[in-house]
């Protein structure tokens, strides 16, 4: 249940957050792709911002061993791309 309850509350923050950045608006995204017309960069720094944010994430949980609800935490083993 505290799985669920934390996935739902996950999933939230993340929809708030296209909202807010304006990714759920078509005309936007569409701006974002074309690139030959009256192109809109401000969605590269959505992009980016949410990289870094998700380097700093990953970087906090590799010295984990337990997740904030508990569970072990299972990191990939190998790190070489093939």
């Amino acid at each position: 249940m505290k799985y669920s309850v934390t996935s739902l509350l996950a999933g939230l923050i993340f929809g708030l957050g296209l909202m807010v950045s304006g990714m759920a608006n078509p005309e936007k995204v569409l701006g974002f792709l074309d690139i030959a017309g009256l192109w809109d960069p401000s969605l590269a720094f959505v992009m980016g911002g949410a990289i870094i944010v998700g380097l700093v994430a990953f970087a906090a949980a590799r010295r984990r061993t337990l997740s904030f609800l508990g569970f072990t935490m299972k990191m990939p083993a190998n790190n070489r791309i093939e």
